[in-house]
């Protein structure tokens, strides 16, 4: 026979259910055949044996046969049929014999079987550039060492790996830096994190977060009350701050509503005289006359964080004479909590007098 198929091989996946498998290429006998079944994930390989894992027809057609599984080919797995012959030849010519055509013709077929399977396997092998005339051979094998070419390129030989200045390998397999020794996908896999890692709210730490945030439910804030002014707080700190019940002044470190009487005691001052608030209040001066002689007197009131104050915030005059009859007036002059006031007597004589009046708001 003339041999035109170069086939000597063929490949199958599994499906967990097929068991025969064709094969296309001629054999002599069963035992001509070799079958490999092989784990993809791992890409381990186990030779079946004949018999036991599988059978074989159609040795000795031309156009091949089929194996025959014990056990169908799970998913996941390979099926490798290959023509392997072994290297024998088998014909003994007698001398003066008639020649023997169809013998002769039969181990011609199989020296082409047996140069078709050689070829199946160097074609898995690397080769040199056709240039090439020297043959590579590797070194022998030694544990933690690579196998690199020469400082000249003549050859191969062991490397340790630690002598490789110019390879660098990053382990770090946290991407918790973006350093030059790693390679590109690490780069770009830890740009892409930090790039989503930075959209998203986290757990613990500062951060800005940009947009209108809409919670499915009201965020629960700490148990502490807040101590700057750009904090959130609890609806329990403004209650507890603004309950009525506190006796507490007004100014957010201890408030409350004012309601009922939350005057503090009336107390007299002096005219002249510089003042501190200790809480917000007012001022109230009168200006009374007795009518004995004509008279006049202008007092003026000042309060600001100033000491002394300057700022004039009322006043009020008082003049008794025959054509004016005012012998009495006054001013309420409120002032904030911290600062300074004061009431000054511009202008007045016997028979004038000043009532100076503090009412602080809290007791």
């Amino acid at each position: 026979m003339t041999v035109s198929n170069q086939t000597s091989k063929v490949v199958y996946d599994g499906d967990g259910s097929t068991t025969v498998f064709p094969y296309t290429f001629k054999i002599f006998q069963e035992e001509d055949l070799e079958v490999i079944s092989q784990d993809t994930s791992t890409g381990n390989e186990t030779t079946l044996t004949l018999g036991a894992d599988y059978t074989v027809s159609g040795a000795g057609n031309e156009g091949g046969g089929n194996v025959t599984l014990a056990t169908a080919l799970a998913t996941g797995k390979k099926l490798i049929i290959r023509r392997n012959l072994a290297l024998t030849q088998e014909n003994d010519y007698v001398e003066n014999d008639p020649f023997p055509a169809e013998s002769h013709e039969k181990a011609l077929d199989r020296l082409t079987f047996i140069s078709q399977q050689l070829k199946e396997k160097i074609d898995r092998t690397i080769l040199q550039d056709s240039t090439k005339t020297e043959p590579i051979r590797f070194p022998a094998p030694v544990a933690d060492m690579v196998v690199g070419w020469k400082s000249d390129a003549s050859g191969l030989e062991n490397k340790d790996v630690e002598e490789l200045g110019a390879i660098t390998v990053d382990t770090d397999n946290t991407l918790s830096s973006n350093s030059d020794e790693k390679v590109a996908s690490q780069k770009a896999t830890k740009t892409y994190v930090d790039t989503k890692d930075a959209q998203n709210v986290k757990l613990t730490g500062n951060q800005t977060i940009a947009g209108v945030k809409t919670f499915s439910s009201i965020p629960v804030l700490p148990a502490s009350d807040p101590t700057a002014d750009n904090e959130a707080t609890r609806k329990k700190f403004i209650v507890d701050k603004f309950d009525t019940s506190t006796g507490h002044d007004h100014d957010g470190t201890n408030s409350k509503k004012i309601s009922g009487n939350q005057f503090g005691s009336l107390e007299s001052k002096n005219i002249n005289t510089v003042y501190q608030a200790l809480t917000d209040g007012f001022v109230i001066c009168r200006l009374y006359g007795d009518g004995s002689t004509e008279q006049r007197q202008d007092a003026v009131g000042y309060t600001d964080n100033s000491n002394p104050p300057t700022t004039a915030v009322a006043s009020a005059s008082m003049q008794y004479a025959t054509s004016v009859n005012i012998r009495d007036n006054s001013f309420c002059m409120p002032v904030k909590k911290n600062d300074y006031w004061k009431v000054v007597r511009t202008e007045g004589g016997s028979g004038n007098y000043v009532y100076l009046y503090w009412i602080p708001l809290g007791s």
